[in-house]
């Protein structure tokens, strides 16, 4: 799912996905991942609760990714 795209994340926990991802790579524009990053706290507790494996994607940690 789209980073930062708060209607698409909440939406997930309905679709019935095994494993919900949170993408904060290609799909969620640099200047929208601390959105994002913001957005995870409560994010994976509502996916698990929903019956889903929660997931994130990130950006390689020689980069961006330890943000």
């Amino acid at each position: 799912m789209p980073g930062a795209d708060e209607p698409a994340l909440a939406a997930a926990a309905a679709s019935g996905a095994d494993v919900l991802i949170q993408e904060l790579e290609d799909f969620t524009p640099p200047a929208l991942r601390p959105k994002a990053r913001a957005l995870s706290a409560g994010l994976y507790d509502r996916w698990r609760a929903a019956g889903a494996l929660a997931a994130v994607r990130v950006n390689p940690l020689e980069t961006c990714g330890r943000d």
